[in-house]
């Protein structure tokens, strides 16, 4: 990595006299560690033209300490390929994909962390894609990215509630009791999870929640387990089409936002990673979040995701 840097001066001078005041290029020239155990890592780095596009052109600014950080924090141990961090756009629970739909990897730096929404357009903390991926080195790997890097100073560890799984209660549609959980049911009732069948973005879409309330401020809640205090954002999949309806969502007496569940330009009538809105916790727990009905449209529910914001 390092001599491929310094051979490449029109590219990568700017990041490469960093990595030198860090003293860190002789980490990326050598094959192998003190141990002699072959060293792998991953640099994503920003070319000359990313960093002056963005009014960089060198590091003078930053104190010892703060540059050896900054630039320990482009650096992931091991040779992470663009595989890693492909784009994942297939619905949750079904395939497997609870590890790869999100993911947090810690940097060198050990205190820092870089975060990689699979679902998202742009991957690296919502901000920044790669330009360049999978320069192969003999002692790991190159990404060339679109913007200077943010670096995250806690790992963000998403939550999925998933809503067939999870405590789920209604009040107020027809032909249930208040706080009824909802029934197995393949094709009616107005609260049941159901096995759907259908195929969107080629995949099969299995036990969706469904609720059709009777009335304008029916609800339904669910028991989020495991929030930490913090601020996170609250994203979800479902299924649109048909007549669904408008919801308020609520924290306690706190209205986090109104959304509309038909999921509107969803491909075949099915969204994954919408986002529903912000809320910030202030205390950790298992928190009680109640979808209360603007108007009498129904609601077909895959999951939701919750993930901490820094």
């Amino acid at each position: 990595i390092g001599e491929f840097l310094l051979a490449n001066p029109a590219t990568f001078s700017i990041i490469t006299s960093g990595l030198q005041k860090a003293g860190l290029m002789d980490t990326l020239i050598k094959l192998n560690n003190p141990l002699g155990v072959r060293t792998r890592l991953t640099l994503f780095a920003e070319t000359n033209d990313v960093l002056r596009a963005n009014g960089v052109t060198d590091y003078n600014g930053y104190s010892q300490d703060s540059l050896i950080r900054y630039m320990r924090n482009h650096l992931v141990a091991g040779a992470n390929g663009s595989k890693s961090y492909t784009r994942n756009n297939t619905p949750i629970p079904q395939l497997g994909l609870l590890d790869r739909y999100d993911s947090t990897l810690a940097t060198l730096d050990g205190e820092d962390w870089l975060y990689f929404d699979l679902a998202a357009t742009n991957l690296i903390e919502g901000t920044t894609n790669f330009t360049v991926s999978d320069l192969s080195m003999r002692n790991g790997v190159i990404h060339n990215v679109s913007k200077p890097l943010a670096f995250g100073t806690k790992k963000r560890t998403p939550i999925y509630h998933i809503c067939y799984l999870n405590p789920a209660f209604c009040y107020g549609p027809a032909g249930f009791s208040p706080g009824a959980a909802p029934v197995a049911n393949v094709s009616s009732g107005n609260f049941r999870w159901y096995y759907d069948g259908g195929v969107y973005n080629g995949t099969t879409i299995t036990n969706l929640l469904f609720m059709a309330p009777a009335s304008i401020n029916d609800s339904l809640v669910m028991v989020i387990s495991g929030i930490k205090r913090g601020k996170y954002e609250i994203r979800g999949s479902g299924k649109g089409g048909g007549t669904r309806g408008t919801y308020q969502l609520n924290f306690g007496a706190d209205s986090v936002t109104t959304y509309n569940f038909n999921f509107p330009g969803a491909p075949g009538n099915f969204r994954q990673n919408a986002l529903i809105g912000t809320y910030n916790f202030q205390t950790s727990g298992n928190k009680r979040m109640k979808l209360i009905a603007k108007n009498t449209g129904g609601i077909n529910l895959e999951c939701f995701i919750f993930t901490p914001v820094n």
